[in-house]
């Protein structure tokens, strides 16, 4: 309950079971940080735990609560990772930077991401567990300006991205792991040590490393529960939230701290080791609110890297995070755990439960499903079954006492901008039920923009869109390498609902596919002012989809404006191909139409596609369980018009015309593409 200070000018050291904190701990603070060249150690000592004493095992590390204040700060770094000036290659003994760096010193350890572009047969999950990383761990002998020299050589090539003019568009980053101030695990095999913030904490950690910290394993959990009376009914030996960096449910002071937030976490190092770490989550921000999360680094993490756990948290600044090595660890599924409680193992750079928050400017790398495909992404808004939540109704305000409830249905992402995801990844960014509640739009729901997400070298998919209302794409970068493009995709739709979707100034290339648009879409989607030039096809448009079975489907349009189209190689991409499908869950008779306006960026080149299975004399396949399409057998498509108004994707087509690089006939023509009036969406045929 009092102060601990640590001296600043000289070495220290406290080794310790559990540090408890009711007053104040002070490792350095912003005026006065641990001086550069000494270094403060706080050592959480592996020790068997005393059941009988801490059967729900809290012990065994930092904790702050109530009323403390928690300062720490060591030498400060004008920046914790900085991209590189050109590519590493194998046997190099130098990295260039972009620009020079301060606070980096000889000694650092630093790291350099492994930036292939894996195929599914080369990643861990559809190799039975194995692969062979290619990321490095080095050690700075000298540093001048720009330019480090190693202690030892490069064992392996680092490629940047380049488009499909050979030009190089991105570089990988060397990220610092090194910090003056350390909080770490005496025995990393053994008995770990966590940090809890809690309550009325007043926290401000800067430019630390909690190295081999944290104990909750990424596998399920198994925690000790208590009866009526507190006493443990069973101790669990898998026990929740025992992270490296856990707010929980940290308020902060009833004033704000100078910079403006309840909390601040700025430029520290979670750092699992050099081995594979089953320790799950390293940043934990849980039912906390206004806090400051940036520059930190995460390296070697089980299950999400910086995590939000419970759905409520709000208005966090999530700013120039760096994570890299995230694995998942026996998840399962594209979510681990259940529905309603989704425990965040699969591999993810960056998890969210809910979706109240500023991210930007954030990067993942190198995450990688070990276990089940679609379950490796670099970002995860997972709104899924959130519902409502009470949030503080003011910033310092408790909400216990003065909240209010937001329906998270309705809440857009405030904010997610220029974040990538690169390197030995499968897919950058997939988000559920965003303005909507599953497959249902909320009619009040405001509009979510990912704005200016670069991505590359992505085996999977760059975005995979769940049930979501209202996303705009800005600015979308994606690069594949061309040559491993075999399951690579831009933007992939599937059968999730999608309502009111807009996809504009996006330049993907190297890729198999550049976008498949929804097959479950409630009213228009549309493509417009971007570049696509891809292996096999750069615009998909499918049958009417859902697993959901056909009827919640509604009629579709895909609006496609100014978009330029181009191949990637020898082979010729087809630029909007039409993919017919009888599959059950399918409604082939409903309003499937395509418009194309400007096409490869020509004025006045506009037309209507449609399905070559929209031909007048094409038999359309009877309606069975699950399967819209003809009230009876053997009718053609003018047969089932004349008798029943009905057609294959809602129309007999007029035209049998074809065009080079449109899998489909095309029609010309001269109505212009509609413009909705602002906060109302036309679909093209109105």
């Amino acid at each position: 309950g009092g102060k601990l200070r640590f001296a600043t000018n000289v070495h220290t050291e406290l080794k310790v079971v559990t540090l408890l904190v009711l007053g104040e701990l002070e490792i350095g603070t912003v005026a006065n940080p641990i001086a550069d060249g000494v270094t403060a150690t706080l050592t959480i000592r592996d020790v068997p735990f005393d059941l009988q004493e801490d059967p729900g095992q809290y012990g065994h590390g930092l904790w702050a609560t109530w009323n403390a204040k928690v300062r720490i700060h060591g030498r400060a770094l004008s920046e914790t990772f900085v991209r590189l000036a050109s590519e590493p290659r194998a046997g190099d003994t130098t990295l260039v930077m972009e620009n020079s760096v301060t606070g980096w010193r000889v000694g650092d350890q630093i790291l350099l991401p492994d930036t292939r572009q894996l195929t599914w047969l080369t990643n861990p999950w559809q190799n039975g567990g194995n692969f062979d990383p290619q990321w490095e761990e080095l050690t700075i002998a000298n540093i001048s300006g720009n330019t480090i020299t190693l202690a030892n050589p490069l064992t392996f090539d680092h490629f940047g991205a380049r488009d499909g003019d050979g030009n190089l568009d991105f570089l990988p980053h060397v990220v610092n792991r090194t910090r003056n101030v350390v909080i770490r695990s005496e025995n990393p095999d053994g008995v770990r040590g966590h940090t809890l913030y809690a309550d009325r904490t007043d926290v401000d950690i800067r430019y630390a490393q909690f190295k081999d910290m944290g104990r909750t394993l990424g596998t399920p959990l198994d925690s000790t529960t208590f009866d009526e009376n507190g006493d443990a009914t069973h101790v669990g030996t898998n026990q929740i939230a025992r992270y490296a960096v856990h707010t929980h449910h940290l308020i902060g002071p009833t004033t704000a701290q100078s910079n403006g937030y309840q909390y601040t976490l700025v430029g520290n190092s979670i750092d699992g080791g050099t081995e594979d770490n089953d320790r799950k989550w390293a940043i934990t921000i849980h039912g906390s609110h206004y806090g400051l999360i940036q520059q930190n680094v995460v390296y070697n993490i089980s299950g999400g890297g910086i995590v939000t756990e419970s759905g409520n948290e709000s208005f966090n600044v999530f700013d120039g995070n760096f994570v890299m090595r995230s694995k998942s660890v026996g998840s399962g599924w594209r979510f681990s755990g259940t529905d309603n409680n989704p425990d965040g193992r699969e591999a993810v750079g960056f998890w969210f439960r809910g979706l109240n928050n500023y991210i930007r400017n954030n990067v993942a790398t190198n995450i990688l499903a070990y276990d089940q495909p679609n379950t490796g992404y670099g970002y995860k808004f997972l709104n899924l079954r959130v519902g409502n939540e009470v949030i503080p109704a003011f910033q310092g305000a408790n909400p216990n006492t003065d909240g209010i409830t937001v329906n998270m249905y309705e809440t857009a992402i405030p904010q997610f901008e220029n974040n990538e995801a690169y390197g030995a990844i499968e897919s950058a960014l997939t988000y559920w039920w965003v303005g909507s509640n599953w497959i249902n739009p909320e009619p009040d729901a405001g509009t979510t923009v990912i704005k200016d997400l670069k991505v590359w070298h992505n085996f999977g998919n760059a975005i995979f869109h769940y049930p979501a209302s209202r996303i705009v794409i800005d600015g979308l970068i994606v690069r594949g390498d061309g040559t491993a493009a075999s399951g690579s995709r831009g933007i992939w739709f599937d059968d999730y609902m999608a309502h009111e979707t807009v996809i504009k100034n996006v330049d993907i290339q190297g890729l198999r596919l550049g976008i498949e648009l929804p097959a479950f879409s409630r009213g228009a989607v549309t493509v417009e002012n971007s570049f696509l030039r891809n292996v096999q096809g750069n615009i998909l448009v499918r049958t009417p989809y859902s697993v959901n079975g056909p009827g919640p489907l509604t009629p579709k349009s895909a609006i496609i404006r100014n978009v330029r189209f181009d191949s990637w190689g020898s082979a010729a991409a087809v630029n909007i191909n039409t993919s017919y499908s009888t599959r059950t869950n399918s409604d082939v008779v409903l309003l499937n139409e395509i418009f194309v306006y400007d096409y490869n960026g020509v004025s006045g080149d506009d037309f209507q596609v449609f399905f070559t299975e929209q031909a007048p004399d094409f038999i359309v396949p009877q309606s069975y369980n699950r399967f819209v399409g003809s009230p009876e057998a053997g009718l053609t498509n003018q047969q089932n018009w004349d008798t029943y108004g009905i057609a294959i994707a809602g129309a007999v087509a007029p035209t049998s015309a074809t065009r080079a690089g449109i899998d489909g006939f095309v029609l010309t023509i001269s109505i212009p593409a509609p413009v909705a009036p602002s906060g109302v969406t036309l679909t093209a045929s109105s």
